[in-house]
This record gives C-alpha cells, structure tokens and sequence, in this order.
C-alpha cells in the first residue's frame, strides 16, 4: 500500500508540474505575441546612419551569420545568428543607434542563421521580412525537430508580426528590390527539389553603384554548380564565404565565377571551433587567387563601407589559416 501511495504521490507531483509549466509557457507566449504586436504596431523612425554610402557590418556572433546593413535612414538585417547571440546582435543595433528594421532576410532557418529571430521581433518593428521557400529540414532526427522547433514555428507565424512577409520563390517570381540606393537581386535557389535545407539557402547579390556584394547563406556546391550551369551572372567584388568556410562549399569553379576581390567569412575562433572552419582548401584557394580576407573568428566584429567605387574596411585583413590550424596554435599556448 505504501508503495502505491508514494507512486501516486509522485504521478500527481509530476502531472502538477506540468501544469504549472505549460501555464508558464502559454503566459510567455502571450506576453512576447502582446509585445511583438505592439512593437509592429509602433511608429518608430530610424536617424540619418550615412550620407548615401553602404555600409555593412559582419557582427561576430559565432559559428553564425548575422549582416547589418546601413544606407540613409535605412537599416537591413541578414540572418539573426543564434538565439544565445542575439544580445550581441542587439549591442550593435544600440551602438548604430537603429530604431526600426526595414527589411530582413533569413536565408534559411538553421538556428545559426535564424535563431535570433524570436529576440528580434520582440524589440523592434521588422517592416519587411524575406523568407526562403523551405523553412524545415525533412531529413532531421526526431530529437533535432524538437531542438528546431522554437525557430521554426516563430518564423512560420511572423506574418502575424511583421507588416509584410515574403516567401521567396524564384522558380515563380521575381522578388528583387531597392534597399535606398541600393539595388538587391535574388540569384538563387532556383529549383525545389534540393536533398539538404542548406541548399535553398537565398543567394542574392547587393548592389550600390559600381561595386557588389554576394551572399551566400550556407549554399553548398551543388547549387553552386546549379547557379553555374544556369550562366547567372554570379561576378561580385565582395563574397561572404558560404557555411562558414565549410568543405561543403565555396568550389574552384565558383571562386572563379564570383572573381572578388574580398572575401568575408563569419566563423567560431578558437577552442569554439568544433568544425574547423574554415577549412585548408577554401583559404588556400583565396591565398593563392589573392582574395583578401576578413573573418570574424580573428578579428571580432568586421566594419566596410562601399562609396560606389571602392571598398574600405575599418579593420586589417584576416590571415589565412584554416580554423583547425587556429585550434592546434591555440592548445599549443595554452600547453606552455
């Protein structure tokens, strides 16, 4: 008898704290959906950030992606990083003094690039937001699906949220547009039938003037090759090296179709490090085309402007040493 007494006891502690977690849960809903409606609903106005020049700010948030980009009065995000980075993100929002978010792009929804999306909502007024036409991986495990979920479903019910969102699909339509003076083309993804979520990744290329900038998201060599095979006009000045710096991207053959002149990569330094990025073969392949180099995993937080005709970037540029070379000097010290 007391065996079942104390069982039951234990069931119904349980089933209570249930209860009071799932209570816990629905209040925290309501109150972010509450806010994120009110902050939407907001009139907020962004100051003057530059006189007409791009200028662009590669945020270290990780082994992640997350792109500010300032024209005018205008501001644009690309990718959030992860959830546990947004406050670095929201840092530089404060320190640039940005009020509102005109548009923002989340090339795909790994918790890399989309995770800080629940955060952004919640403190600004997202005008306009990009969404890539498939935004949950078939060939995830169970347990990853759960892990995914909070992403995944605050992006899927945005159009609650943000005056306008867009489902990019450029297999029916054409979804470029003016950032101020600046003009952004979707390149890609141009089929849907990719096997891999980071493959229907949005590539577009950004461009003010006479100079240019491709992003890639976490686009790998397949769709490389598809872009390629199409003759899109993939030539840019600046590339944002696709998944950072990893294997899976980033062939000869699209170095060579891109032809920059600068390359930019945001990537985890050091004992964070887990993948090695960026690998030996892609910096090799920027050393020896004379591609310039800047990284997050180095150099922290990456500043440029574009005036129309040159680039300038506030910091030096980064070495070339593969992210597992970083890794083993780093273990070397920390040995003596």
């Amino acid at each position: 008898m007391k065996k079942v007494f104390k069982t039951t006891n234990i069931c119904r502690n349980l089933t209570n704290l249930i209860r009071t977690l799932l209570v816990i849960c629905v209040a925290i809903v309501i109150v972010a959906t509450a806010r994120i409606y009110y902050i939407n609903n907001q009139e907020a106005t962004n100051p003057q950030f530059t006189d007409g020049n791009l200028e662009i700010v590669m945020i270290d948030v990780g082994n992640a992606d997350c792109f500010l980009l300032l024209q005018k009065d205008k501001a644009m995000l690309v990718d959030t990083g992860y959830f546990t980075t947004y406050f670095d993100v929201k840092k530089v929002l404060e320190e640039k003094n940005v009020q509102k978010i005109d548009y923002a792009i989340i090339t795909h929804s790994h918790r890399d690039h989309a995770g800080g999306i629940f955060g952004l909502l919640l403190d600004y007024q997202v005008s306009k937001l990009y969404l890539t036409e498939k935004m949950e991986d078939l060939d995830m495990s169970f347990t990853e699906r759960l892990f995914y979920i909070p992403e995944i479903s605050m992006i899927k019910y945005t159009n609650l949220f943000a005056e306008n969102v867009v489902d990019v699909r450029l297999t029916e339509d054409n979804y470029d547009f003016q950032f101020s003076d600046s003009q952004i083309q979707f390149l890609g993804p141009i089929s849907s039938n990719y096997c891999r979520l980071n493959n229907y990744s949005l590539v577009f290329k950004m461009i003010y003037k006479e100079k240019s900038i491709l992003f890639t998201g976490d686009m790998e060599i397949p769709n490389e090759e598809e872009l390629l095979n199409a003759n899109v006009d993939l030539s840019a000045d600046i590339l944002k090296i696709a998944h950072h710096g990893s294997k899976t991207s980033t062939s000869e053959a699209f170095l060579e179709a891109v032809n920059p002149r600068y390359a930019i990569l945001s990537s985890h330094n050091g004992k964070h490090n887990e993948y090695g990025h960026p690998v030996k073969r892609i910096v090799e392949s920027l050393e020896k085309r004379g591609i310039i180099l800047y990284r997050t995993d180095e150099l922290g937080t990456v500043e440029l402007e574009l005036d129309g005709n040159s680039v300038n970037f506030v910091q030096n540029p980064g070495d070339y040493k593969s992210g597992t070379q970083f890794l083993k000097e780093e273990r070397g010290v920390n040995r003596m």
